[in-house]
């Protein structure tokens, strides 16, 4: 069914001619929603046996008892990424450091997330202590600084970018939000116009490496929107690929860690 030329709902019949049987489920109705408001709406009012997504700022709005909140891990990824061609400051690694060391990532989940995320200082299980950088001697050279996040316009990352903003800001980085409905930021992940990306990717395993990270993919449809480019880290990404080896994959995955 569609309103307005989208689609509204679905509904599945049950094929009767299944090889191993008729299914349990007789009938199953797949609704969309546009916005949270009218999916807590429908929640409230008894229409859905269940949804898989809701903005947790919704939750305590919940006044249905009879729905109950289960939580289970995903490997969605919510990160900022680096356009290194699009400002000057970003193109240093270090200054990409000593971005990343001024999110206070626990005051985050716990204070704007609700708590239903989990921190993740890196894609990789090694030492992060190696990464920090004295905050206290960079602010001289940050004077002046500019940058800018681009974002989907939804509550959740609206407040999330709020945040990260304030973090730099107190600490002398001019910081602009950028907010786009997710067909706009679609093309300008596509056209790779941006200088800090405030998004989510699923990456199930490291060999997922390679889509976001190879020089190969810098260029839509590929996802290396930050249009790294560096021949050590191909060449890490192409035997993390291959290697079987348990301990040769975790030396891999630390090289590349480094690398980026």
């Amino acid at each position: 069914k569609k309103e307005n030329n989208i689609a509204k709902e679905y509904i599945f019949e049950v094929n009767k001619n299944y090889s191993n049987g008729k299914p349990f489920i007789d009938n199953l109705n797949l609704f969309i929603y546009q916005n949270n408001e009218n999916l807590l709406n429908a929640i409230n009012s008894g229409l859905l046996d269940g949804t898989g997504y809701l903005d947790n700022t919704y939750f305590s709005k919940i006044e249905n008892k009879n729905y109950n909140i289960l939580k289970k891990d995903l490997p969605n990824i919510y990160m900022l990424s680096f356009n290194i061609n699009k400002n000057t400051f970003l193109a240093s690694k270090e200054n990409r450091l000593f971005l990343n060391n001024l999110i206070n990532k626990d005051d985050l989940i716990n204070n704007v997330l609700g708590n239903y995320y989990s921190k993740e200082d890196v894609f990789l299980p090694t030492d992060t202590n190696k990464y920090y950088i004295n905050t206290e001697g960079k602010k001289d050279i940050i004077k002046n600084t500019e940058i800018n996040i681009s974002t989907i316009d939804t509550n959740e990352t609206k407040k999330v970018a709020e945040k990260i903003k304030e973090y730099f800001e107190n600490n002398g980085i001019i910081t602009n939000i950028n907010l786009y409905s997710i067909n706009d930021l679609n093309d300008i992940i596509k056209n790779r116009n941006f200088e800090i990306l405030l998004y989510g990717s699923i990456i199930e395993k490291d060999i997922g490496l390679y889509s976001f990270w190879h020089s190969s993919q810098r260029t839509a449809p590929g996802m290396n929107i930050t249009n790294y480019v560096s021949k050590k880290l191909d060449e890490n990404l192409i035997l993390l690929k291959d290697e079987v080896n348990k301990e040769k994959r975790k030396q891999l995955l630390i090289n590349i860690e480094e690398e980026l």
